[in-house]
């Protein structure tokens, strides 16, 4: 690890690694690289020269000052060392007058290296900033360092004598390493983050602040554009996420394995079969990589594996022991032995008597002599092959050092630290640890294989994710998409998503648990690692095959191959002096200039075959918040993730709620309106619009409470223990949806006719092999099919119908209108199912009004009112869904007309479109009385939770608060959207249903009608869609309606689910109708 150099490189060079959030973007324009008018080359010439000489004096001498404080932090060494930042900090500013009064970019055709030189002289770095945040700057970043090098913990179970005097290297990286007791792993686990990251917080906000200054006043949109400055390649981020999502299936199935070992091995922890492994128990403190719990993991327990510290009481080796093997390794190569001065000064062992920085790292004093390695190093294969890490840095130092003093570097970040990790490659093969003489040798065996590849599995591609989540949190961070509010929720989404990791104790955002990894704290980019980890498997596959190896590339050693090491010396004596691209063409002698996974893929394939086997019975991923919803039938497993989801979402964003509400009101006063309900009722154009919500809900009720009723009841049966009264309201995180809105997803505990087979078409789909271009196409046939228009070229071109394999995406599907009358398209991750079949057909709705209404004056092409919008897809699909039309696309093979599979089909329609109506109503009913102040800011939740009560028949599965603030659990809530409309459109979806049916001349039970191929029906829609919002929504209404009414009315919808209604109210004839509670606050 290079932190010291790179340091430097920020204060002379292009630092762009000294790192922390940036809140906002830039809002005035800096030019980047700037240059002057100066054309005298002979100046140019000696100005770089001068500079060279200069430059190299203080670097030496910054160097020494900067070793001595970390390997005794000392106020004295604190003081020198911020008084020696200084002095540079002045040389780099005057060295960057000179540099931008050339007009350096002309040197680009004579000399090309004169130019790169010049042009990373032009960046101002921190001497941007006024001298008074420069050296708040330096103490912030000084103080975080501190308090991370010298963390004390006290012992787990410590007695009331003993002192607190536990540090993280060596000690607590070995409770983590050896420790198989969860309740000290625990405690050590959360302490370590009590004494670190929580008391960076507000250090890292307010150096956030100073950096993205800094990223600004040099040019950059923010503080993550400066850092990835150093990759020099504009879709740096796209190559990133394309080699993860690449390497993902592998990582999964191991992390699937870890996962059922750690399961059988910790019985008592409830860790699910399908979820996430908690962080505390992977044998590391970050749990970035899992070798250490190698031995409840290993796939044969009967072969032999190779173990250091079984060498150190057998060898009596000592540190010393372990650096001089890796010097011979690379003198094998033809590669250069380390100086004199490197024996002498570095620290390769934890010094007694001084607070030191034990992380290991490798220093470069710039004399072309005196190269260090300080290392608090323990004797155990891990540090070994640290060893070899840190001298490599050393290799390339040594290799580059007749460049120009700023090619001194790597290629890229990320190459400085891959050279080590090749050349381990080789040294942790059984055949070179034997050839060495530090193992027995091993017999070649297929079992031995494996055991070796988990083995390095569990460090290298276990740490895939990690290496890939820390700057991907800071990249948010740094462009705003994560607020300082946010920082540690965020941080865990990550960790879910990325590693399926979660913490093993509740945290909250006064944690700041990702300070409590040295490069958060210590302002050290982190991509660079999962560069390297992808790398250093390309540069040992080319270095394999110029030493003549044939085989399996896990077991390629390249030890005393000269060929191999004349190649890696050709490609790191160029130090940075040309882009990464072309070091990388003459590593792979010019086969590629890109980032290539392959390698690693090839390098575990026989163990990617061997976890596939092993996990074919295995849930492979880890479900997210709303799958556990859907599927899981643990109640209190549902409990605790209801609750825990309103710990991290809605109780969070309190204060700024209430600020929101101001604002909002705010603005509306200032457009004429009382409040900010009145102004969002606008839409809808009616004076009496809330007495007609309360109408229409009023004539729904009885049969919602129907349904309530019948689910009531089988919730009871399906949990015996979970204390719902016969009488009560229904606990609400037991309804298969994460705010209990839709229950579609329990239809297998409330199924009528459990016998009967239910219509879902995904079977059938995927016999077809049907693709998700297949269903948009018969989306679109079933539009034409009425007369309506046909989807345009565009449309076809840039819709994005499937989920990118190489992006992050917003997968929500989503209907868009680029405003020209051609430009229409659908965004949506499509998966091949009879859902998403259903949610195609209401998306191309959205585009089919578009498209009909494009005539209209730009303020026209909305929906009549917001409801209509949202009802045109799902009036269509209310045609789909019927087993007869899909019967008719030769979806559906057999066609069962009787009463009982209609009573299913009409119950699982119901759970999705009548128990959504009074939360479609309340949402707003709520807000709407925040707003004009008859909900006082006291009693938000309290209010909340009686309108859900009122309507729903929906309590809460633990005891709530004002504190607390569940409405915004929901996205509509903390995004502004107004939800209303989705009530409104579940009303009148069935009203425009049962006129079209009407116009297409059906006769028979609504529930049965399909529209499909009918031109009359598809005229009559088309009239009203082409409208717009140039006319009333009555007037709308009227026309769809073919005059019969100009309202909303709810008796369409009652007459489609008329025979299940009448269904329930027989099943239920013994039940109690609605429900009793004194306290909406919890369930009774």
């Amino acid at each position: 690890m290079r932190k010291v150099q790179m340091m430097i490189y920020f204060l002379i060079f292009v630092s762009l690694n000294h790192l922390a959030a940036a809140t906002a973007k830039c809002s005035f324009p800096v030019e980047k690289y700037p240059s002057g008018s100066n054309t005298n080359t002979y100046e140019a010439m000696k100005f770089l020269t001068d500079t060279e000489r200069r430059s190299s004096d203080i670097l030496h001498r910054l160097m020494q000052i900067f070793w001595d404080y970390e390997s005794d932090l000392s106020e004295l060494n604190r003081a020198r060392m911020m008084n020696t930042m200084q002095e540079f900090s002045e040389l780099h500013m005057e060295i960057w007058k000179n540099a931008t009064s050339f007009v350096w970019r002309d040197f680009k055709d004579e000399n090309e290296l004169v130019y790169k030189w010049f042009k990373a002289h032009s960046v101002i770095g921190t001497n941007a900033l006024p001298k008074e945040e420069r050296n708040e700057e330096a103490e912030i970043s000084a103080d975080m360092g501190d308090i991370y090098a010298k963390a004390k913990l006290c012992r787990f179970n410590k007695s009331s004598s003993e002192t607190c005097d536990l540090s993280l290297e060596p000690e607590l990286v070995e409770v983590f390493m050896s420790s198989r007791n969860e309740a000290e792993l625990k405690y050590y686990w959360t302490q370590w983050r009590e004494e670190t990251g929580k008391k960076m917080k507000d250090k890292f906000v307010r150096l956030s602040e100073i950096n993205n200054k800094v990223a600004c006043l040099n040019g950059f949109e923010d503080t993550g554009e400066f850092s990835r400055e150093a990759y020099d390649s504009e879709t740096f981020v796209e190559e990133i996420e394309e080699l993860w999502q690449t390497l993902k299936p592998l990582y999964e199935q191991l992390h699937a394995y870890v996962r059922r070992k750690l399961i059988q091995y910790y019985p008592h922890i409830d860790i699910k079969e399908d979820g996430p492994i908690p962080a505390h128990i992977l044998g590391n403190v970050w749990s970035e990589s899992w070798n250490n719990i190698f031995d409840i993991v290993q796939p044969y327990n009967n072969k032999k594996y190779v173990n250091l510290k079984q060498i150190e009481l057998k060898k009596k080796m000592i540190p010393l022991d372990m650096f001089k093997i890796a010097e011979d390794f690379f003198i094998s190569l033809g590669l250069p032995e380390m100086t004199p001065e490197f024996w002498h000064y570095s620290i390769i062992e934890k010094q007694k008597d001084k607070e030191m920085v034990c992380h290991a790292s490798a220093w470069d004093f710039y004399n072309g002599k005196d190269y260090r390695i300080k290392m608090c190093t323990r004797v155990n294969m891990e540090d070994l092959i640290v060893v070899h890490h840190e001298m490599g840095h050393i290799i390339y130092d040594m290799l580059y050092s007749h460049q120009l003093l700023l090619f001194q570097s790597g290629a890229n970040p990320g190459f400085h630290e891959a050279i080590g990790d090749t050349i381990a490659l080789s040294v942790a093969t059984p055949k070179h640890l034997a050839a060495i003489g530090l193992t027995e040798e091993i017999e070649e065996d297929y079992e031995n294989d494996i055991n070796a590849l988990m083995d390095m599995a569990l460090d290298k591609v276990a740490f895939l994710p990690s290496g890939y989540l820390i700057d991907a949190w800071r990249w948010k961070v740094y462009d705003g998409s994560i607020s300082s509010k946010e920082l540690n929720s965020q941080w865990w989404n990550f960790r879910l998503k990325l590693q399926g990791l979660c913490p093993p104790v509740k945290r909250t955002e006064d944690d700041f648990d990702p300070a409590s990894k040295y490069h958060v704290a210590a302002s050290v980019p982190y991509i660079r690692y999962f560069v390297s980890y992808i790398i250093q498997f390309q540069f040992h596959k080319e270095l394999c095959d110029a030493a003549g190896y044939i085989g399996p590339l896990h077991k390629c050693d390249i030890y005393q191959s000269k060929k191999a090491g004349k190649l890696l010396s050709d490609m790191l004596s160029l130090g940075s002096s040309v882009h990464w691209k072309e070091a990388m063409r003459v590593i792979t002698r010019g086969k590629t200039s890109k980032m290539d996974a392959g390698p690693i893929l090839e390098y575990f394939a026989p163990l990617m075959e061997w976890l596939k086997e092993q996990n074919k019975d295995e849930f492979i991923g880890w479900r997210k918040l709303t799958e556990i919803l859907i599927n899981s039938r643990n109640e209190a497993e549902l409990k605790h993730v209801w609750t825990k989801w309103r710990d991290v979402s809605g109780k969070v964003v309190k204060d700024k709620f209430l600020r929101y509400v101001d604002l909002s009101n705010e603005a509306a006063c200032l457009n004429g309106f009382k409040d900010n309900g009145e102004m969002w009722r606008e839409a809808y154009e009616s004076d009496s619009f809330v007495e007609e919500i309360e109408e229409l809900w009023n004539v729904i009720r009885p049969f919602y409470e129907q349904l309530h009723a019948y689910v009531r009841r089988k919730l009871i049966q399906r949990y015996p223990h979970s204390g719902i009264k016969p009488d009560g309201p229904i606990p609400a995180h037991l309804l298969g949806n994460m705010w209990a809105q839709t229950w579609g997803n329990i239809f297998d505990i409330v199924k009528p006719y459990p016998k009967k087979k239910f219509v879902d078409v995904t079977d059938a789909m995927v016999a077809k092999i049907m693709t998700p271009m297949d269903m948009f196409k018969m989306s679109e046939e079933f539009f034409t099919s009425i007369g309506m228009k046909k989807m345009t070229p565009e449309f076809w071109q840039r819709s994005i119908i499937e989920k990118p394999k190489n992006r992050e995406m917003v997968c929500h599907a989503s209907a868009w209108d680029f405003a020209d009358g051609k430009d229409f398209r659908i965004k949506m991750c499509t998966r091949v199912n009879m859902e998403d079949f259903i949610t195609v057909h209401h998306e191309m709705g959205h585009i089919v009004y578009f498209m009909y209404y494009a005539g209209q004056p730009l303020v026209f092409r909305e929906g009549a009112n917001p409801g209509f919008h949202e009802a045109i897809g799902d009036t269509i699909a209310l045609s789909v869904a019927t087993p007869k039309h899909l019967k008719e696309v030769d979806l559906l093979e057999e066609l069962s007309e009787d009463e009982e599979s209609d009573i299913n089909t009409l119950m699982d329609t119901a759970l999705d479109k009548i128990a959504f109506l009074p939360f479609g109503y309340l949402i707003d009913a709520w807000r709407w009385k925040v707003f004009d102040g008859s909900i006082k800011r006291d009693e938000l939740n309290s209010e909340w939770w009686k309108l859900r009560l009122k309507y729903q028949g929906l309590c809460p599965p633990v005891k709530r608060t004002n504190d607390d603030l569940d409405a915004a659990a929901k996205y509509h809530v903390i995004a502004d959207v107004p939800y209303i409309r989705y009530f409104v459109s579940h009303v009148i979806q069935f009203q425009f249903h049962k006129a079209l049916c009407d116009a297409a001349g059906y006769k028979g039970p609504l529930h049965k009608c399909d529209i499909y191929k009918n031109k009359r029906a598809g005229q009559l829609l088309g009239d009203m869609l082409s409208l717009g919002k140039s006319v009333h929504w009555n007037e709308a209404m009227k026309v769809i309606t073919q005059g019969a009414t100009h309202k909303m009315n709810a008796k369409p919808l009652v007459e489609y689910f008329a025979p299940l209604l009448k269904w329930l109210k027989i099943q239920n004839k013994n039940e109690t109708l609605g429900w009793n509670s004194s306290d909406p606050m919890v369930c009774p």
